[in-house]
């Protein structure tokens, strides 16, 4: 079994983000996306879309990304990537969705394509550096949830994607 490993990405970001927090008190939400299934090329994740909206699955896109996954080609997994409100008023909850797809041709990840599927609706800590995760798991492989639903990472059952907003550190 492929046993993650962060990347130098994410302990650069995390560096950044430390050494920010000591200059002023900061909004910002660190996501990141981990997985306990073999990825990369030839493996049972082969591509990965993120997309964060504003206030539901619906709502603006605020990021929106699809990329292969392996060493050197594409993303790693664990994925942290951050994002801080429009303005410090602006703290409109986000939707954040992770698609794990089987095929490493990247534009095709979508979620009916998907093997695994995470969903979030999480709100900014005012002043705080929040950490959500959203985990790729295996008991979540398979399950399909409806379009406000995520699978519960540790039951594989579906739920109100507003519960990961629980989650948050």
């Amino acid at each position: 079994m492929h046993q993650p490993r962060l990347s130098p990405l994410f302990y650069a970001l995390l560096l950044v983000l430390f050494t920010a927090q000591c200059a002023k008190p900061r909004t910002e939400l660190v996501v990141t996306v981990r997985t306990d299934l073999p990825w990369g090329p030839g493996q049972e994740l082969q591509a990965l879309t993120l997309t964060v909206r504003r206030g539901g699955p619906t709502g603006v896109v605020r990021f929106g990304q699809t990329s292969a996954l392996g060493r050197g080609q594409g993303w790693q997994l664990p994925l942290a990537f951050g994002l801080s409100p429009a303005d410090d008023t602006d703290l409109t909850p986000l939707w954040i969705e992770a698609f794990g797809c089987a095929a490493p041709d990247a534009s095709a990840c979508t979620a009916d394509r998907a093997v695994v599927v995470q969903r979030a609706l999480v709100t900014y800590r005012p002043d705080q550096i929040a950490y959500a995760d959203l985990w790729l798991t295996r008991a979540c492989a398979g399950v399909t949830c409806g379009a406000a639903s995520r699978c519960a990472p540790t039951t594989g059952l579906c739920e109100p994607a507003a519960l990961a907003d629980r989650e948050v550190r």
